[in-house]
């Protein structure tokens, strides 16, 4: 479907439908648009097993039937389950049972995931002893026929970089901070190398940069601080190694159960909101259980929609 039919059906009944340009802002006059492909970022889904969790993924499936989206790839950052770091591994694997059944094999395309912090087994439940805490992330990475905990995927002209930026603290509240390792640095690196005359998405379950972030961040003395667990300590360090590759053009995450689409130099950071909007109780801070739609386009720019599939 090309953006001309898609923004005309945005206005033909599908007013939770709304398109937000996010094209590159170059001093010279931009070149004409064309689509490269479609994809659809589906976020914080939390299957769990529950009723409410069921009813809404089968209302989510039946939305991207009913739009004729006609996606060429979706893309889940995240938390496909609920509370894997406190349940045991038979529920965790119970529970990709049930996403694997009433979600991905219902797609009209393949998924592509990353790991969220709910997929992973064991770092909040006092009855797992923590060796390695990689090791915790084999369960999701087997369940959802990962290849890596981070890898990248080429796709019609694009490079899509999907990182692992889940990593254990056992001294904070949440267990985890937002980063990524040494290891996954030196590979990103060598990654970007290979992306000449090509565009590049980065994929990951917490933001590297994100305006919706500071609506969960805390005051303390009079200062707003963003938790370490709700966007990457190491956003700086990661702008410094983007602005050397100007092709990376996107980065997509969730985490936040809120929708936000910034620009910070030559690349478009867009939190997609929940699935699943309040864990399947309502809204989350404003935002309706949505996804979002983007168009990647040949000249690196996209155009990002949202789609609040409960009003179908």
């Amino acid at each position: 479907m090309n953006r001309k039919k898609f923004l005309l059906n945005s206005l033909t009944g599908l007013a939770a439908f709304t398109a937000i340009p996010a094209t590159a802002m170059i001093s010279s006059p931009p070149a004409k648009k064309k689509n490269a492909l479609r994809l659809l970022h589906i976020a914080d889904l939390h299957i769990d097993g529950s009723k409410d969790a069921l009813e809404g993924t089968k209302k989510l499936i039946q939305s991207i039937s009913d739009l004729k989206l006609n996606p060429d790839m979706i893309i889940n950052t995240g938390d496909h389950i609920r509370d894997g770091l406190n349940k045991s591994m038979n529920e965790i694997i119970t529970q990709f049972s049930i996403y694997k059944a009433d979600f991905v094999s219902k797609c009209p395309t393949k998924v592509f995931s990353c790991i969220g912090n709910h997929d992973i087994y064991g770092w909040e439940n006092k009855d797992v002893t923590i060796g390695n805490p990689d090791d915790s992330k084999k369960i999701a990475i087997e369940q959802l026929e990962m290849p890596g905990r981070y890898y990248s995927h080429v796709s019609n002209g694009w490079y899509f970089i999907f990182l692992d930026n889940i990593f254990y603290n056992a001294d904070i509240k949440h267990a985890y901070i937002g980063k990524i390792d040494n290891e996954q640095f030196e590979w990103l690196q060598a990654e970007l190398k290979k992306t000449k005359n090509m565009n590049v998405c980065i994929v990951g379950h917490i933001p590297i940069l994100s305006i919706a972030a500071y609506f969960s961040s805390t005051k303390v003395n009079n200062h707003v601080e963003v938790p370490n667990n709700l966007m990457h300590t190491d956003f700086w360090i990661l702008k410094d190694l983007f602005s050397r590759y100007p092709n990376v053009r996107l980065a997509l995450s969730g985490h936040l159960h809120m929708h936000d689409v910034c620009r910070y130099l030559n690349v478009t950071y867009s939190c997609a909101p929940s699935a699943s909007g309040a864990w399947w109780k309502g809204k989350f801070k404003d935002f309706y259980p949505s996804y979002t739609v983007v168009d990647l386009n040949t000249d690196g720019s996209s155009d990002i929609g949202i789609v609040n599939y409960t009003m179908f």
